[in-house]
Formats: C-alpha cells, sequence, structure tokens
C-alpha cells in the first residue's frame, strides 16, 4: 500500500510541477514574495478542494467510463462535454506555447545567441521541427525518456535548493499594492501551476477502485509537498535577487525575453558558474519533460477524438497551432501561462465544483432517498399522533 501510495505521489509532483515553477517568481515580481505565498497557499486550497471533486465524480462514474469527459458527459450533459473538449485542447494548445517560448529562450540564453526577434522565431521553428518531429515518429521513446525527465526534475529542484541555500539571507517586507497590472495574471499563473486534476480518472483506473481510501490522502499529500516545493524555490529566488535593481525581478518582469534576462540576473548575483548551470539544467528539465508530456496528450486525444490514423496530419494540428501562437511575442512563455490559466479556472475550478453541485441536486430526488424520507415521516407522524392520544 505505502509502495502505490508513494507511486501516486511521485506521479503527481512529476506531472505538476513544470513551467510554473519558473513563472511564478518573475510574475510575482511587483507584488513581493509575502503576497505571491498567501496565493500560493490560496491555489493549493482551492485546486486540492477541487481535485477531491474530480476523484469524488470519478470514482461514481462506470469504471471504464471515468474520464474527465465522461464526468461532464454523464453530469452536465452532451453540448458540455464538446464545450470541455474545445476549452481543454485550447488550454494544451496554450501550455505548449509557452513551454516552446521558455525552452527556446532558455537554449537563447544558454548558447547566448543574440536577442534579435529573427533568431527567436527561426529557434522556435527549429525545436518544433525536431522535438515535434520526434513525438510524431516515436511515442515509446518519448514515454520511456519522460520516467527519466520527472526523476531528473525532482532531484535538480532540491538539488537548486541545497546548492544555493549559502546564498539565501533574509528577505525584506515588501507587499505591493494588489492594485497593479498583473496581479490576474499571477493569480492565473500560479492557480495554473497546481494543475492535475486530468491525471485523477488515470490514477482511478490505474489503481482500481478497492484502494479507495488511498486517493484522499495520496492528493492531499501530493499537492502539499507541491506547493511547499513551490515555497522553498521562491524563497530560493528572492533571497538572492532583490526586486530593484538593474538586474532585480522588476527589471526582469519588464525585459522584452524574460527567461533569458532571469538566467541572467542568476549569473550576476551567484558569481558561480556551477550553481548557475545546476539552476539551467532544472529549468531546461522541468520545460522539457512538460512539454513532452502535454505534447504526448494533444496527439493522442487528436487521435482519439478525429479517429486518425496519419501521424503527420496530426503532428501538424499537434504544433503547428502552438508554434503560430509562440511567434507572437519572445515573452509568451508568461503571456500563454497566464491565458492558459483563464481555462484552467474553467475547466478545474468551475466544472469540477459544478457537477458536484448537480450531483447533490439529483439526490436529492433519488425515489430510494425519498422512500426513506417518506417512511421517516410517517414513522415520526405516527409517533406523534400516539402520543396525542
Amino acid at each position: 500500500m505505502m509502495l502505490k501510495l508513494a507511486g501516486g505521489i511521485f506521479l503527481i509532483i512529476g506531472a505538476v510541477i513544470g513551467g510554473g515553477i519558473i513563472a511564478i517568481p518573475i510574475a510575482s515580481a511587483k507584488f513581493g514574495f509575502y503576497l505571491t505565498f498567501l496565493l500560493i497557499v490560496l491555489s493549493w486550497a482551492i485546486m486540492t478542494k477541487t481535485g477531491l471533486y474530480v476523484l469524488s465524480s470519478s470514482l461514481k462514474c462506470p469504471e471504464k467510463h471515468n474520464t474527465y469527459y465522461s464526468i461532464v458527459g454523464h453530469y452536465l450533459g452532451r453540448r458540455m462535454q464538446w464545450i470541455t473538449i474545445l476549452l481543454y485542447l485550447t488550454l494544451l494548445y496554450f501550455t505548449l506555447s509557452s513551454y516552446i517560448s521558455g525552452c527556446v529562450s532558455l537554449f537563447m540564453a544558454w548558447l547566448f545567441v543574440s536577442k534579435s526577434s529573427f533568431s527567436y522565431f527561426f529557434l522556435c521553428f527549429l525545436y518544433v521541427l525536431i522535438f515535434g518531429g520526434l513525438i510524431t515518429l516515436s511515442h515509446k521513446l518519448v514515454v520511456r525518456g519522460n520516467v527519466l525527465f520527472v526523476s531528473l526534475k525532482v532531484g535538480l529542484l532540491i538539488l537548486v535548493v541545497l546548492v544555493s541555500s549559502s546564498y539565501f539571507k533574509t528577505i525584506p517586507f515588501h507587499m505591493g499594492s494588489v492594485h497593479q497590472s498583473g496581479l490576474s495574471s499571477l493569480a492565473l499563473i500560479t492557480i495554473n501551476a497546481f494543475g492535475f486534476h486530468f491525471i485523477i480518472p488515470s490514477l482511478v483506473t490505474y489503481y482500481g477502485r478497492e484502494h479507495q481510501a488511498l486517493y484522499k490522502p495520496l492528493l492531499i499529500t501530493s499537492t502539499s509537498i507541491v506547493a511547499i516545493l513551490y515555497l522553498i524555490w521562491l524563497f530560493a529566488i528572492y533571497s538572492f535577487i532583490p526586486m530593484h535593481g538593474e538586474d532585480g525581478l522588476i527589471a526582469i518582469y519588464h525585459s522584452s525575453n524574460q527567461i533569458m534576462a532571469f538566467n541572467k540576473s542568476l549569473q550576476y548575483f551567484l558569481q558561480s558558474d556551477e550553481v548557475v548551470n545546476v539552476f539551467k539544467y532544472f529549468q531546461i528539465i522541468s520545460l522539457f519533460g512538460s512539454f513532452f508530456c502535454v505534447s504526448l496528450g494533444v496527439f493522442d486525444f487528436l487521435v482519439d477524438a478525429f479517429k486518425a490514423q496519419k501521424r503527420f496530419m496530426i503532428g501538424l494540428l499537434t504544433f503547428l497551432p502552438p508554434l503560430l501562437l509562440t511567434l507572437i511575442s519572445e515573452n509568451m512563455y508568461l503571456m500563454a501561462m497566464a491565458a492558459s490559466g483563464y481555462l484552467a479556472i474553467v475547466l478545474e475550478i468551475v466544472l469540477p465544483a459544478w457537477t458536484i453541485r448537480t450531483q447533490e441536486k439529483s439526490s436529492i430526488f433519488n425515489p430510494i432517498k425519498l422512500s426513506k424520507l417518506a417512511k421517516s415521516a410517517k414513522l415520526k407522524a405516527s409517533k406523534i399522533f400516539n402520543e396525542g392520544l
């Protein structure tokens, strides 16, 4: 049982920790550590609660029809199911666009490539051609490689905190005004950074119905560990990169390429190539791993939705829309992540709460429940009548 619990926790942590962990310190630059701390805790509470809603709905659905789409179709109707599919695909396209932009910007920072738009556009195209082509040609290779990515991601995050601990210092109290622009983007990115709802039905299918007592502690433990890791990472960044100054967090936020500026700042303040390289390895593994996971999800979703067998056409449908989105701006990393946050609110907060509400309403009119209520009322009426006599 404990081994199964550990495996499930590892799976959720690996799926959740990705681009969001890098985006949060940049997006929070104008608001400071303490307000961002509160947003992370609030997002953790909301997303964990709605994750438990999805778990409850998944367990109530038939075993082979407990996917996210089946849950929506079962409780909210066919029309809402199609709307969910459209929103889900849009969410994945924006997420892929964010990861493509982030990975390319990291390559530019790592290889000291010119910051010209031409270099960015060319590398985006080259990145999609190489890695999109790899995913299109060989699923098995990517799936096996993803196990390595998840292991490295968690290991490198722990290593990042350890090697940078000597640079930690007290963070000065600063809480930016909530009336500043950018707060909604930060909130959306933070919520999106806790997105794990779509893998819950897969966990139920994988572990089976006989282990229902396992799921609730598994979900709560997993999201709690993720929240703690996010807070440690946030503290690490804020402890050695100041908010103000030429290489501060606010300057990074306003940069034409935020990922490149972030890594330039790391180099400036850490003054250690070894420590900076550990940070870079963690960033690239996080974004690469997330890119491969989401790409596989989009590819398989399109194959299932269109019943298509032509891998080349599915590959185009998978990677062309996010590539076009990526070319809008060099800062599409944060922009796309914030945009996908709006969709995450609908898909991962509103819909789970709606399905639970629908279940509660339908249970009121359940014939068995009504029969029990009628019998109870009859007994009470009889008792009152007898006492009256």
